[in-house]
């Protein structure tokens, strides 16, 4: 559920969208959203719904875009993705748009970072794993594939130092290939700390190190 927080980013959102801007048309349910209006927003989500059902395909992609970058802004993803918006129009965008085009990446990525597994049973590692084997540069996709390689491992890890709950040596090779990933990623600093956090459940796997689990898990955000 959207904390306080959530509602105020979203109203705040609302307010930012300028008219004939991508996001404009799903003004109203962020306004009332934000607003905590249920109702008012329920009737908002439908008008939107069967308004952008009838959008050009091209279109309805720019959005899906345009709410990745929005859900990227506020922090909020699954606060402004209602289940009725990934089943009726982000998801059928993004799987139409993978099959219409197999070798664009960006239809991976995006199903990745709106990954849901209620929805979904393609993992958000495999998502992005398609996503960079379409191009190797895209460093969000780079960026996605060591991430879920160590939310992964951090999962098996939970019950450090009594159970283990994975493959140990699978998860250290795992973590040998997010770190030999984060080599490429652009910015030092992130380079670095990567290298660092996966070369510390590497050894964590190996039994190098007995303290316990992490569970920060990155797609629990």
């Amino acid at each position: 559920m959207p904390d306080a927080e959530d509602f105020t980013r979203i109203e705040a959102l609302a307010r930012s969208l300028q008219p004939g801007s991508v996001g404009h048309a799903y003004g109203p349910w962020l306004a009332a959203r934000g607003a905590g209006l249920k109702d008012q927003a329920k009737a908002a989500l439908g008008d939107f719904l069967n308004e952008a059902l009838t959008w050009p395909e091209a279109r309805r992609r720019d959005f899906v875009v345009w709410l990745d970058q929005a859900s990227e802004q506020t922090g909020a993803r699954r606060a402004i993705t209602p289940h009725p918006l990934m089943t009726r129009l982000v998801l059928p965008t993004l799987w139409a748009w993978a099959e219409a085009e197999p070798a664009d990446a960006m239809a991976h990525l995006l199903l990745a970072r709106f990954h849901n597994w209620s929805l979904d049973d393609t993992s958000p590692l495999d998502h992005y794993r398609r996503a960079l084997e379409r191009d190797a540069g895209l460093v969000a996709a780079r960026r996605g594939v060591i991430h879920a390689l160590c939310d992964m491992v951090e999962r098996n890890q939970h019950h450090l130092p009594v159970d283990y709950l994975g493959d140990r040596q699978r998860d250290a090779a795992s973590m040998e290939e997010a770190a030999s990933l984060a080599e490429g990623l652009p910015d030092a600093a992130e380079r670095q700390d990567l290298i660092a956090h996966a070369a510390m459940l590497r050894d964590r796997a190996l039994g190098l190190r007995s303290d316990g689990g992490l569970a920060t898990y990155f797609f629990a955000r």
